[in-house]
């Protein structure tokens, strides 16, 4: 978990910077410099990135076809942050990291105006590349459908800006 969110943290990285790894936005690609221009530098950003994940082990479940869930996984590593004397902003962000991935409609209409949505985001954009390399590649039918459902909420959030 911890070199996921090492790989996020790179992604993220090259998202805002020079873009040397192989994106796919989809039909939200003419948005993406805007929404990178809006996310913030900040202290908190690359530890949010690393320790975003940091509750999984706490919250793993195997079904009985052996996959392995972690329900409430953002929620049980805010409170893993929290506990091991975390910052309070990069607990929001850890908190709020699954916004973009799962949240529909009326849902996610909270945290669109809010000044660090970018930020959730573009991570979003990083983490689900980032799991790609892991999981198939960006052909994977995997990544294209939750590519999908990220697009929807990227037009979302730019009807917002």
């Amino acid at each position: 978990m911890l070199d996921h969110g090492k790989m996020v943290h790179d992604w993220y990285s090259d998202i805002k910077t020079d873009r040397k790894y192989e994106w796919d936005f989809g039909s939200v690609e003419k948005y993406i410099n805007k929404i990178v221009d809006n996310a913030l530098d900040s202290v908190y950003i690359k530890s949010y990135h690393v320790y975003h994940d940091c509750g999984k082990p706490y919250c793993r479940t195997v079904d009985d076809q052996g996959r392995h869930h972690f329900p409430d996984h953002a929620k049980v590593s805010y409170n893993k942050w929290l506990e091991v004397g975390g910052s309070q902003e990069t607990a929001w962000y850890i908190l709020n990291d699954m916004v973009f991935h799962t949240l529909k409609g009326e849902a996610i209409a909270s945290i669109l105006k809010d000044v660090r949505a970018s930020t959730l985001l573009i991570t979003a954009w990083a983490e689900l590349h980032a799991n790609a390399q892991m999981f198939g590649g960006i052909q994977s039918t995997s990544f294209k459908i939750k590519r999908k459902f990220l697009e929807k909420n990227t037009k979302r959030f730019i009807n917002n800006m």
